[in-house]
Formats: structure tokens, sequence, C-alpha cells
């Protein structure tokens, strides 16, 4: 996807785990320049992230603790962290700050290298609060690694590693009751609410005009508007997890008679847009960017496509902004999507 290379679905925020963790504590925003190591070690999360990311704020879920000893890094490091960083993200883009902190029921830290080589560590955000908080103001594009740690040596700490570029979202403020409001559902109750949405697409599908090429063509297109408002992470096929907000009826649908090697679907769009392309309910594929860091428009690609109707959905990721876009569906492997660039898109 253009935000994030994980691709994950969430509300307002999204969820990763990690069963290492590492420690680190200062009692301010001060740093050394001293490496850990010649070359800083493998996170075991990797990210790219883009000023302006939508699932803001961006959680993660993280064991922080550790036994190397942070003030090697520098005057106001404390703590114990682990010799790999928990996170790594590279970022570009231009923001006023992003605000990092560590919810927890304990007494955690956090360092941050950033781009240039130095550590930002803190261990509380206040007097009163035990969690670490930094604020990189105006971050400059790079890599960023980050470590969550205990100030006691040997600690295990479970907590949510947040990162936020909203004002009104600080470690004192943060309430992950506020993110999500409803109870416990029952595995039943879930299930039936899952097939209650297929059966509501499937009905959707069914009233859907299906275009068949004309003789001697194997290409097929559409302008459409993309302005859905149904999370397509709702829409679970199996393992697909799909990322946007699509229509309940299909953008576009086609018959495919399934002679053909190859089956390529894409969408040439003027913002910043999501592909969700099913064969009636029972299966579909999903997709943001073409190449990500590289071209926005999305693209499916299926070699010996079974025969039978596709429905095409295209999904915005922006619910204030509906997109205008070109759909295709073609057997020819030469047709490519247009690139929509990163910087194009904002």
């Amino acid at each position: 996807m253009k935000r994030f290379v994980i691709t994950l679905a969430l509300l307002a925020a999204m969820l990763l785990t990690a069963t290492t963790a590492f420690a680190q504590t200062g009692d301010g925003t001060a740093g050394g320049t001293v490496p850990m190591a010649e070359e800083t070690p493998d996170a075991f999360i990797a990210m790219n992230l883009e000023a302006g990311f939508v699932l803001d704020p961006f959680l993660i879920s993280v064991n922080g603790g550790g036994d190397v000893d942070a003030s090697s890094l520098g005057e106001g490091c404390t703590g114990y962290i682990s010799e790999n960083p928990i996170l790594t993200v590279d970022w570009t883009g231009e923001a006023d700050f992003v605000d990092v902190f560590f919810y927890s029921e304990h007494d955690p830290v956090l360092v941050i290298q950033t781009p240039d080589g130095e550590y930002r560590c803190n261990d509380d955000a206040s007097d009163t609060l035990l969690d670490p908080q930094i604020k990189l103001e105006n971050p400059a594009p790079g890599r960023y690694n980050f470590w969550v740690g205990s100030f006691d040596e040997g600690q295990l700490i479970p907590g949510i590693l947040v990162l936020t570029a909203r004002p009104d979202v600080t470690a004192g403020s943060f309430d992950l009751g506020d993110l999500v409001h409803r109870g416990a559902v029952s595995e039943n109750e879930a299930q039936n609410a899952e097939q209650a949405k297929l059966d509501e697409f499937a009905a959707a599908q069914a009233d859907a005009e299906i275009a068949t090429p004309e003789e001697g063509t194997d290409t097929l297109s559409a302008d459409i508007v993309a302005d859905g408002e149904i999370p397509a992470f709702d829409i679970r096929v199996g393992d697909q997890i799909c990322n946007g907000y699509i229509s309940q009826e299909p953008a576009f649908a086609f018959n495919e008679d399934g002679n053909a090697d190859l089956l390529r679907v894409f969408v040439e769009a003027d913002a910043d847009a999501t592909l969700f392309l099913a064969r009636g309910t029972d299966q579909v594929w999903c997709n943001d960017d073409a190449e990500p860091g590289a071209n926005l428009n999305p693209m499916v690609e299926i070699e010996s496509p079974d025969a039978g109707d596709y429905f095409v959905y295209v999904g915005r990721l922006n619910l204030d902004e509906p997109i205008t876009a070109t759909v295709t569906a073609t057997e020819n492997a030469e047709l490519m999507p247009a690139v929509l660039a990163p910087a194009a898109s904002e």
C-alpha cells in the first residue's frame, strides 16, 4: 500500500505483534551518538511510513525489555533494551511532528535512533506518568530505529507502541478502549455477521451488468467513481485481508472465458486507490500498489484464470474524497497501469 509496507486492517489504528523487545530509558530527550554496533541489527518489524499516514494513531503491540544497558548510548539514556530494534521505520514526507510513546501498566523506557545516528531517550513522560514519550519535531526523511525497554533489568513489559501526528493524542490522553466501542461477540455471532455481509455482496453481484469483450479483443475498460464507505477488511474470504473503503455494488464486472494464460486487472486513478477483485464470493484478490513505493495504482494478476464472472471493487483510503478512475481488465501481458507516484497523490 502506499502508506505502509505491512498491509494491515484496522479501525483508526493498526496492530502488529512482536515477541521480543528491548528496553531503555532516559529522563529527557538527550542522546548520545555512540552506535550500539558497527551497524544496527535488523529489527523485528520493518515498515515504510509516509507523512499524512491515514491510520493515525498507528499501534504496534510489543513486549519491552532486554539485557543491554542503554546508558552506554549517552547521557540521559537509562534502562535495559534488546540488541535488535523492535521496529524500523523508513520515513518519507514532511510533518510538523510525530509523537512516539509506549502505553503499558509498568515502567518502560523508549529509545529512538534518528537517521543521523543520534539517540533520543525517555523514561517517563512526566512526574506522574511512567510511560515514555518522545516528540520528533520536523522528522527528517530516513530510517528510524525504535527500542522499547524496561527501567529494571530482566523485565518483560507488554504494551502498545504508538506513533501519531495528532496533537490530541498523547501518552496521558490515550485510551485504547476509545478506539473500539463494542462488547464481546460470540464466535457464532461473528461468523453469522461475516456470512451476512457476503450474502449482501452476492445479491449486489447478481444485479451487476456483466461486460464481455468483443470478438478479437482481449481488453475491457470502464470509467468509474469510487465513493464507497464499507471497510474492505470487513469482507473476509479465506485468509485475504483487503484495504480501503469500497461500495457494496461492484464498480465493474466482466466475464472471463477461462482460455487465457493471464488475466490482469488494474486501476488508474487520480489518487491512491485499492483494488478488490472477486470471483463470486468464493475467491478474492486484493492489491494496494502495483509497485510499492513507486506506483500507487493497484493491480491484480492471475495466471490461467478460471472461467466465470469477475467483480471489480475500487477502494479509497480517504473517506472525505471520492476517487475518479479507469478500471482495465486484460489478457494482454504488455499492458500495465500508468504510474501514480507517491508525491503525485498528495
